[in-house]
Order: structure tokens, then C-alpha cells, then sequence
């Protein structure tokens, strides 16, 4: 009896189970509700594309076939097509000079905003700094006579290489603080026309000088010198030192030297002749020996002073070249001075 009362209890409970499994898989066929939050989402891919879709038209992958849509086919946010609009590189960030012409005494340059100039009273010699002193410009012409080297062996040196060494020197440690003597490098040792160019450097600075020798009268004088000279700190030298020896370059000088027979030896940026002087100072262009080439901005007419390896984007909106920033937009520099 008891064997027949436990079969009909357990074979209750088993129909309880299936009445109650049966119930809830009719509920969850026939709920709409659940079947909305429940379901695959590949059946609910949208099939029109959001702007911010990135290689997707109708909710498919296109395939890549290798060629690059132009800025005219992008539907992307405004944000992305202004970003292809920007030059990898603008005079602004990178460094170049924005140059405004000044004169001191009797020289004159086109010389970085902010730099100060202090001539000699016979302006056969200039100084230009930067404000921070760590980039320094100068021109100068001296007489040596090689009879006053009891008052500085070097300077008043027969040899002309022994005396730009030392007037080098002179140059680094007035203008930025740097004692230690200066030394010719073999980083640049040409003939440019009738100028020699050195490269220099010493504990603190680095740089590049232009110079030029005339004979002297034989009684006055052994030899002439006129030499413009480029110094900066040495870990500027990679970014700065060649834009420096462009606004070196640029310094137009005026001076007489007074022989004693009377005899005058005028020279005009740097000495001499002017138009053999100028050989060295392509100052309406590209310079092969430097790198460096004046630009300026057709709207505004500043001018500035660009290097081809640091200040050149070949990725800008109108094709390669120099960019400047005009508001929001992006000026592409045009060659040479503006007038």
C-alpha cells in the first residue's frame, strides 16, 4: 500500500515539472517584450550608416581595394576633415625667425623680433642677441698688425686662421657668457666666392664664420679682416645654428679703414668690392650652403627666415611647403622677401 501512495506522489510531481517547463517556454515565444531585449544583435544592425561610421555604407565592410578616396567623398565629422587640412608643420611651431629689418649706427639686418644690436662708434664692428643670449650675430673688420702681439698673441696673429679663432672667442664669451676658446671644426671648411667658411666650436657654443682677407698697407696694418660670425649654445646648433648664420649673412656694414699714406681702404658689408662681397649672401633666396631660405606671407608681407629640413610640411592643404598660421586657415609662405 504504501509502495502504490510514493508512485502516484512522484508521478504528480514530474507532471507539476512539466506543466510549469511547458508554461515558460510559451511565455518566452509569445512575449514580445523579452523577445525585443533578448534578441541577436546582427538581426538589428542598422541599415543606413552614422556620419562617425568609419569604412561602413549600410552597415557592410567595405573591402579595401587600395586606392585612397579624395576630401570630397569623406562624410567623417568636421573634426577629421579639419585635421587632414592641417600641415604637419607650421613656421610658428618649428622654429623659423619672423625677421623685421633694424640699424644700429652705420650696419644694418634682418634680424629674428626681439633681438638687440650694439654697434662701434665707427661701426666697424656689430653685435645681435637674442633675448635669451643664447644666439648671437656679429660683423666686424680689424686692422692687424702683427707687432702688437705683445698685447694678444692670438688676435694679433700673422697667421689670419689664428686671429677669427680669437675673435671668435671674443664673440662667444661677450655675447653669451662662454670663456672657452674657440677651435676651427671640420664641419665646414670651403671657399664661397672670396669668403672662407669655418665651422668653430668650443666648450659651450658652436657655430660658423664668414671671413675675408685684404692685404694690408705693410706699415699699419699686415693684413684686413672682415668676418661675420654665427654662435650658439651647442645644443642649439641642430635647430638654430644655420637660421643664425643666414641672419649673420645678412649684416650690411659700412666703414673705412685709414692707411697711413692716406690711402683708403673702404669696405662695404664686409670689404672690399661690393658686388664680389655679396657672392656669399644670396639674400633673395635659397642658400645651397646653408639650407635656409627667406619666405613670406603673400596676405601679410612678413617675412621669415625657414630652414628646408626643419620648417618644410609635405603634407599641407595647398601642396608642400612652408605654412603659416592665419586664424583658423593655414597660408602656404611664398619665396623670397616680400617688397
Amino acid at each position: 500500500m504504501e509502495r502504490l501512495i510514493a508512485n502516484k506522489f512522484y508521478a504528480f510531481v514530474v507532471g507539476v515539472l512539466v506543466v510549469v517547463i511547458l508554461g515558460t517556454l510559451y511565455y518566452i515565444g509569445t512575449n514580445p517584450a523579452f523577445n525585443e531585449q533578448h534578441t541577436s544583435p546582427v538581426a538589428n544592425t542598422p541599415q543606413s550608416s552614422s556620419p562617425s561610421t568609419n569604412g561602413m555604407q549600410g552597415g557592410v565592410p567595405q573591402h579595401n581595394t587600395g586606392m585612397t578616396s579624395s576630401p570630397a567623398q569623406h562624410t567623417g565629422s568636421p573634426s577629421a576633415n579639419l585635421t587632414a587640412s592641417v600641415p604637419s608643420k607650421t613656421v610658428e611651431a618649428t622654429g623659423a625667425f619672423a625677421l623685421t629689418p633694424q640699424r644700429t649706427g652705420a650696419c644694418s639686418a634682418l634680424l629674428p623680433v626681439g633681438w638687440t644690436g650694439n654697434a662701434s662708434p665707427q661701426s666697424d664692428a656689430v653685435d645681435f642677441v637674442s633675448p635669451d643670449r643664447t644666439l648671437y650675430a656679429g660683423y666686424g673688420v680689424l686692422g692687424v698688425n702683427s707687432a702688437m702681439q705683445v698685447y694678444d698673441p692670438a688676435l694679433y696673429s700673422p697667421d689670419p686662421g689664428t686671429s677669427i679663432q680669437r675673435l671668435a672667442s671674443l664673440a662667444a664669451q661677450g655675447a653669451l657668457g662662454d670663456g672657452s676658446p674657440m677651435q676651427f671644426t671640420n664641419d665646414y671648411n670651403q671657399q664661397i666666392g672670396s669668403y672662407t667658411l669655418r665651422s668653430v666650436e668650443s666648450a659651450g657654443s658652436k657655430g660658423v664664420v664668414f671671413y675675408r682677407i685684404f692685404p694690408g698697407d705693410g706699415y699699419n696694418t699686415t693684413y684686413i679682416e672682415a668676418a661675420r660670425f654665427a654662435l650658439v649654445r651647442k645644443s642649439l646648433w641642430p635647430t638654430k645654428g644655420l637660421l643664425v648664420a643666414r641672419i649673420a649673412a645678412s649684416i650690411q656694414c659700412s666703414t673705412q679703414l685709414v692707411a697711413r699714406d692716406n690711402s683708403v681702404i673702404s669696405t662695404d658689408t664686409g670689404g672690399g668690392d661690393t658686388s664680389s662681397d655679396t657672392s656669399s649672401d644670396n639674400s633673395d633666396g635659397y642658400n645651397p650652403q646653408l639650407g635656409t631660405e627667406y619666405v613670406h606671407n603673400p596676405d601679410t608681407g612678413e617675412n621669415y627666415l625657414v630652414s628646408n629640413t626643419e620648417n618644410w610640411a609635405s603634407d599641407g592643404p595647398q601642396g608642400a611647403g612652408y605654412y603659416a598660421q592665419s586664424g583658423n586657415d593655414y597660408v602656404k609662405l611664398a619665396p623670397g622677401l616680400s617688397n
